[in-house]
């Protein structure tokens, strides 16, 4: 499916096909060349849990969600500064 002309949308509206099917024989989804989102990942995730042989593969490229937020940097003052 990844060279097909299809959305994020799309894909969601696939996957949710196939969680109503959960005696489906598929064994891989190729969302690759398609952005995805969040939603799509927590639906996978459910689709997982019904189908374990079933193998979602998405974009690379896209960005990793994070739970907490990295700490923010303070830059120190240089040695030459006067305090």
């Amino acid at each position: 499916m990844s060279r097909n002309p299809m959305r994020g949308e799309g894909c969601f509206g696939v996957l949710k096909s196939v969680r109503e099917n959960p005696t489906s024989p598929l064994e891989l989804l190729d969302f690759s060349e398609i952005q995805v989102d969040r939603e799509f990942d927590d639906l996978a995730s459910s689709v997982k849990v019904l189908l374990p042989a079933l193998h979602v593969k998405t974009a690379a490229h896209r960005v990793k969600y994070k739970k907490e937020l990295p700490p923010v940097f303070t830059p120190s003052l240089p040695a030459s500064v006067p305090k």
